[in-house]
């Protein structure tokens, strides 16, 4: 099942990765995606703007890295059902505007 949760957030780069894993030998690629959610957290996990992370495959690189970031997205969310319940995953994230964090 695929979603979208309507979580709107802040991306704040991406940052390709390519690495052979030593136990099995094989090539390792994907995409790490940097974000911000658009409401602060204050929850024991965190308190304010933590920056999070999702790993992607690499093919939503071209679409993410002509963005100029910061850039506000939705969050595409695959469900998976296992036997300790439903997993959730970022599988993509749908750009919408850039924003600007008044950093400048």
């Amino acid at each position: 099942m695929v979603g979208n949760q309507d979580v709107e957030v802040i991306l704040l780069g991406v940052q390709p990765y390519s690495f052979k894993d030593k136990d099995s030998g094989r090539q390792v690629e994907g995409v790490n995606v940097y974000f911000i959610e658009r409401k602060s957290e204050n929850s024991d996990y965190g308190v304010g703007f933590v920056p999070r992370k999702a790993s992607l495959p690499m093919d939503v690189l071209p679409a993410l890295k002509g963005l100029e970031f910061p850039y506000s997205a939705k969050v595409i969310v695959e469900q998976r059902f296992t036997n300790r319940g439903v997993m959730a995953k970022i599988v993509d994230f749908k750009p919408s505007r850039r924003v600007s964090l008044g950093l400048s």
